[in-house]
């Protein structure tokens, strides 16, 4: 995906160039560089993502590799479904 008008990220309004690693139908990172706008600087992030033992996504963090600052991180849970009696 080249010279997208968004970004799944923090900050940026155009890819550059994005990478995913998927490993067994699972999105597991993304390497996105982008353009942040009005700047015109290159920036480069990688996103992290993790799931539980039941497929569900229970973790994601965003890295700004140009930085070496972590931008975001979030913590995902379940909870179970009581049924009605």
């Amino acid at each position: 995906m080249s010279n997208a008008r968004f970004s799944p990220f923090v900050y940026g309004t155009t890819i550059r160039e994005m990478k995913l690693h998927v490993v067994d139908n699972f999105l597991k990172e993304m390497d996105v560089d982008f353009i942040d706008k009005p700047s015109g600087k290159r920036i480069k992030y990688k996103k992290y993502y993790q799931y539980d033992n039941q497929g569900r996504l229970s973790f994601t963090k965003t890295l700004n590799t140009s930085s070496g600052k972590i931008e975001n991180h979030e913590k995902f849970e379940y909870r179970e479904w009581l049924p009605y009696q």
